[in-house]
C-alpha cells in the first residue's frame, strides 16, 4: 500500500476569538473541531451523576421526568400593533451606593 501526498500531520493549537477574527478578515483557511465523547449515554441527556452539585441534591430531582406539561386551555400570546416602534425609554439606573 503506497500513499502519496500525504504530509507529515500538523501539529493542532487553540486560537483566541481575536486571532479568529484577525484570520477571518484576512482570509485564512480555518478549521473548526469539536470532539465530545457520547459514548456512555447516547440518549444525550446528562444523568445525576455526571454533575457533582445535582449528585448533592439527588433528592430534590425526580429519578425521571413525568414528561412535558399537559397544554393549557388557553395558549398565551401577545398580540402587538402591526409597525409600532418600540418604546424608547432610559434604563433604570442605580448609584453603587443603593446595591
Amino acid at each position: 500500500l503506497v500513499i502519496s501526498g500525504v504530509k507529515r500531520p500538523v501539529s493542532i493549537h487553540t486560537i483566541s476569538a481575536m486571532q479568529l477574527k484577525r484570520c477571518v478578515r484576512r482570509g485564512c483557511q480555518l478549521y473548526a473541531i469539536t470532539v465530545s465523547d457520547r459514548s456512555e449515554d447516547e440518549s444525550g441527556v446528562p444523568s445525576l451523576d455526571d454533575h457533582p452539585i445535582l449528585s448533592e441534591f439527588a433528592d430534590v430531582f425526580p429519578g425521571e421526568l413525568p414528561g412535558l406539561p399537559p397544554p393549557r386551555e388557553i395558549d398565551f400570546h401577545i398580540d402587538l400593533v402591526p409597525g409600532a416602534e418600540p418604546i424608547s425609554r432610559a434604563p433604570y439606573r442605580m448609584t453603587t451606593p443603593e446595591l
